[in-house]
């Protein structure tokens, strides 16, 4: 079922836990029908016929996956909605990186690359994903006071810093305003105050391309739930693109961890999405930079219909046939 793993190879020992929501347009499953594979099928509203009625198709929602295991369970799920299920331009695969442990600082700097980085990861996307209302770029809030938080000196001033960018972060999540103070019942154990769907309020950050309402609010009503998630990429089904972004997403989170300073300076000396690859995937990176480069050329003239394609003959694999082989 993917929910645990012995082997870490596709990630290279990075233990974060993911989870995948694969939406479609036609040859909807019944829960009952995937339930095996670990997923869910629900109903998304965001998907429109032009009409307005509801296109047949669904959304698939996998359970907690982790390592090798969630990778080689992954490929099965993409293995059998193929069979078929299809997608369109209306449709987006949503990554949700877990296992984090963030503390704000964490939060500030991802939100700083996040930032830095947006203008080239939506480079690799075809164009309807670059205005697309399910995932807006990401209100630039805090690229002054990281240049100023890049000058600080003394512990204290820094700490000072890192808790006035974490407050106007939280305040856009939240969906206060800048002058408002949050209450004790808005904090990371309580759900969003709109709600986990945030009232579907389409200007809110929820609908941004990197969601932190997921990571800032208890959205699910677990304890250790919290993820951040990942919106930008285009529908598909193609198990090799679904598995490439998620390891960009997993990139991206440890090198949050890991690379402080480079972020911190990142208005000086850019950070691009090579440098976090090769930072992060010491063996599988230039294979990985390499499709990121390939993906950048396409969408320079072509639209997302690419995407739809699948893999072609593709057949049940065990988990040694599909780890790291694509």
């Amino acid at each position: 079922m993917g929910v645990s793993s012995l082997t870490f190879k596709e990630f290279e020992g990075l233990t974060y836990t993911f989870g995948v929501e694969l939406e479609t347009v036609s040859g909807r499953f019944e829960d009952n029908e995937v339930r095996h594979l670990n997923v869910k099928a629900v109903h998304d509203g965001s998907l429109r016929e032009s009409d307005g009625s509801s296109p047949v198709g669904g959304e698939y929602v996998t359970g907690v996956l982790t390592g090798d295991a969630g990778i080689s369970q992954l490929h099965e799920i993409c293995r059998v909605l193929q069979t078929k299920c299809t997608v369109d331009k209306r449709t987006g695969v949503h990554v949700h990186i877990g296992n984090l442990n963030w503390t704000k600082e964490e939060v500030v700097y991802s939100y700083i690359l996040a930032e830095l980085i947006e203008d080239e990861l939506f480079s690799t996307l075809p164009k309807s994903r670059r205005s697309n209302i399910y995932c807006r770029p990401i209100n630039k809030i805090v690229a002054g006071l990281a240049k100023e938080l890049s000058l600080v000196k003394g512990v204290q001033e820094y700490n000072i810093k890192i808790d006035e960018i974490y407050d106007r972060i939280f305040k856009i999540v939240s969906g206060l305003s800048s002058s408002e103070k949050a209450s004790k019942n808005i904090n990371k154990k309580q759900n969003h105050p709109k709600g986990s769907k945030c009232g579907y309020d389409k200007d809110s950050q929820r609908y941004c391309w990197l969601n932190y309402v997921t990571l800032l609010f208890n959205t699910k009503g677990i304890d250790n739930s919290w993820t951040l998630e990942f919106r930008p990429m285009s529908g598909t089904l193609n198990f090799t693109k679904i598995k490439n972004w998620l390891k960009i997403c997993v990139a991206f989170c440890s090198f949050v961890e890991n690379n402080k300073s480079l972020i911190k300076n990142g208005y000086n000396v850019p950070v691009t999405l090579d440098a976090i690859i090769n930072s992060v995937y010491k063996k599988t990176g230039t294979k990985l930079i390499n499709y990121i480069n390939e993906r950048k050329q396409l969408f320079m003239s072509a639209d997302e219909s690419v995407d739809y394609t699948v893999d072609s003959k593709i057949s049940k694999k065990s988990m040694k046939e599909v780890v790291c082989a694509s």
